[in-house]
């Protein structure tokens, strides 16, 4: 459990005047939500309701919280008789109902229709704590009390179902202005392990007034009703991003990686010894939760060196001390029924430890389509949808179950997709196979035997506070060979129009459309701008919309290009100008963006992600027969990287009543059909995605 803005920790109590209580939210300085706290006194004592709403979105996706809650207090004080909470987060809903006796809880939490119950036995003094309710800490200051130096006090969490320290320290005193009124107060820090958080408690009433979290730059203060109204959206993903100053290639061909990083983690205390890994090397400091220094990384190969039982890993983990990696846990819940099945039924046909492992990663990575959902490994197994954590939880869950130890790790992770490329806080699984030790493998990238250098730990359950990431070195630094390619001019009428069907196993999936809008004359020959558009429908849940224009010489070379997208409701655009051996491109996501100046070589056309037309404007160029192949530099849009791609003739044949080229296009993997009647692109095939592309007439 962790202060942490979606999912924060905050301790919550009552006083006894009934009073309505209002705070505001902000993160960055910016008024993300708020939180209402209403008093009412009953023939029993004091019932208060909590309402916290928070307005954020992930990467351009919306992920707002509302957090109700109700809890009924006796009038002497004390814990509740009762607390229960609803907590709606990223379409999800989870309950907790707690009802407690002198020293005693009995818990009752549901999510996504799963429940959990336990009776838990409370320590002398525990005080009610929980999470997302930003309302008073009254009733834990008074518990505390006024004091110098240091104090301790025991809380408990319900939607973790935990007992836990909250380390107190005083820091001083300060005066604030809350509501017009100057107030004098004591100032705290409180802590729950490595996570610190500093509280202004106002000296006369000892009520709370401020908290503040440095690492995440948030803060939370006593208001009035104004707090429900200005209510901004804030993308909260982006303070554990790193705009990457050097476009890197694709991490499944990097080697190594060297790097000067400053990183702040969040809910575990680092060392310079935690930060190293067989393939991993950290030379710097480590001051407070924050190292500075060099990480240089190498591709790691996992060879296992002796077979390791599956049958007989229980019994080797428990002589090794590591039983409680063969535990359920909050989000890891490998006890569950559906879970142990699957587990079984994919570990059924070997015994080898390891062989396992690898097909439990496997089947994660091929069946739990990428969603940022924040799902615990039961809701990614019943939804197949989650991100980089919930593939984690899963994994670690099915292989937890099928009686491999697993835990998680993380740090952040490069991709090319994402803001031009960027590292980004990801998290990935580690297995212990034996005598060989714990082993990375990574179920949101398919990488399991392996673990590409783009991958830099920082943690095992921690989280990025802040990042900063300036590569000094990788490896390979192959860039493609100049290409002098000799193209025939591009012929396009005004309004022509393209229009191309997708197909997955057969099923109709979406549309891509490409109009030729206006043709201007120049020097060198006529320009064209062509609009484009597509919208695909990749599964129940996951729709794609694109919309942009395209504008280029009659040579087939780009000059402009623009791309707004819409994939699962994260917005993200794309612009590039191109001024000969330049390029200029701005790119968002969400509400990150990043601008851009990279070399383009000379010659090369244009590619996007889904834009088939884009390819279709390539093959018309080029002067096709039976024994053609050509090497054509390309610039790819999306990943703002540089490409040589082989198109070779493969046969001649019949399409639809027209005769066409089959052409093999390395090394993406495509098949296409080229009409040699004009050159374009009349069906595209790629076999590992099941994918067919079709053009309508």
């Amino acid at each position: 459990m962790r202060f942490i803005l979606i999912g924060w920790l905050l301790l919550c109590a009552v006083s006894a005047p009934a009073e309505d209580r209002y705070y505001r939210i902000e993160i960055a300085g910016k008024h993300i939500g708020y939180a209402h706290d209403m008093l009412q006194k009953t023939p029993q004592g004091v019932q208060v309701t909590f309402h916290t709403a928070i307005k954020v979105s992930l990467l351009g996706s919306p992920a707002d919280v509302q957090y109700q809650a109700v809890a009924d207090y006796p009038e002497k004080g004390g814990n509740p008789r009762r607390f229960s909470a609803t907590v709606e987060e990223m379409g999800q809903t989870a309950t907790v109902d707690c009802r407690f006796e002198k020293n005693r809880v009995n818990a009752r939490a549901s999510t996504s229709g799963s429940e959990t119950r336990k009776r838990i036995t409370l320590p002398p003094g525990t005080v009610l704590l929980e999470g997302n309710l930003l309302g008073t800490w009254d009733k834990l200051l008074a518990e505390v009390g006024s004091f110098k130096g240091r104090k301790t006090a025991t809380v408990f969490a319900p939607t973790a179902l935990a007992i836990l320290p909250v380390a107190f320290r005083s820091t001083g005193r300060a005066s604030m202005r809350i509501q017009g009124k100057s107030l004098a107060c004591d100032v705290l820090e409180a802590a729950i392990g490595p996570q610190k958080v500093s509280l202004w408690v106002d000296r006369g009433s000892r009520r709370l007034v401020r908290l503040e979290d440095p690492a995440q730059k948030a803060r939370v203060t006593l208001d009035d009703k104004s707090a429900v109204a200005t209510v901004e959206r804030a993308e909260v993903l982006s303070r554990v991003f790193a705009i990457s100053d050097v476009v890197l290639p694709s991490p499944q061909t990097l080697e190594r990686l060297k790097a000067k990083v400053r990183v702040n983690v969040v809910a575990e205390r680092i060392t310079p010894a935690s930060l190293r890994r067989p393939y991993q090397q950290f030379t710097g400091r480590v001051r407070g939760n924050t190292a500075n220094g060099t990480f240089a990384i190498r591709r790691y190969r996992y060879a296992p060196r002796t077979p390791s039982s599956l049958a007989r890993m229980p019994g080797a983990a428990r002589r090794a001390g590591l039983s409680r990696y063969l535990k359920p846990e909050a989000r890891i819940e490998s006890d569950d029924p559906e879970i142990k099945t699957l587990a079984r039924q994919l570990a059924k046909e070997t015994d080898d430890a390891w062989q396992a492992a690898s097909k439990l990663a496997d089947w994660v990575f091929r069946n739990v389509r990428y969603k940022i959902t924040g799902a615990s490994a039961r809701q990614a197994l019943r939804s197949r949808e989650g991100d980089c954590g919930p593939h984690t939880f899963l994994t670690i869950a099915l292989c937890r179950a099928a009686g491999i130890p697993a835990r998680m790790v993380g740090g952040a992770m490069y991709s090319p997709t994402i803001l031009g490329g960027s590292f980004g806080q990801h998290y990935w699984v580690e297995v212990w196979i034996g005598r060989d030790g714990w082993v990375p493998l990574d179920p949101t990238t398919g990488e399991i035997g392996t673990l590409s250098p783009a991958h830099l730990t920082f943690w095992r359950q921690g989280s990025i506070g802040s990042l900063s990431i300036r590569v000094l070195d990788y490896a390979p630094k192959s860039s493609p060979k100049p290409v002098a390619l000799a193209v025939r001019p591009l012929k396009l009428a005004v309004g022509l129009t393209e229009r191309y069907k997708f197909f997955i196993d057969g099923k109709e999936i979406g549309e891509q459309t490409a109009r030729v809008e206006k043709e201007t004359a120049d020097p060198s020959g006529p320009t064209y701008e062509i609009s484009h558009a597509a919208r695909l429908k990749v599964s129940e849940s996951l729709t794609v919309t694109t919309s942009g224009a395209l504008r280029l010489l009659a040579s087939g070379r780009p000059l402009h290009f623009s791309l707004d997208a819409d994939v699962g409701g994260q917005k993200q655009s794309i612009i590039c100008r191109f001024d000969g051996a330049k390029v200029k491109a701005d790119i968002k996501t969400g509400e990150m963006g990043a601008a851009r100046t990279l070399d383009v070589p000379e010659g090369s056309f244009l590619i996007a992600n889904n834009l088939i037309t884009a390819f279709s404007l390539i093959t018309r160029t080029l002067p096709w027969d039976t024994r053609s192949e050509f090497k054509v530099p390309v610039w790819a849009a999306t990943t703002l990287q540089p490409l040589n791609i082989t198109l070779k003739t493969v046969r001649k044949e019949q399409l639809q009543g027209k005769t066409v080229y089959v052409v093999d296009a390395r090394p993406i993997g495509e098949t296409f059909y080229v009409a040699v009647e004009d050159g374009r692109i009349l069906k595209l095939v790629d076999a590992r995605q099941k994918l067919e592309v079709r053009a309508e007439e």
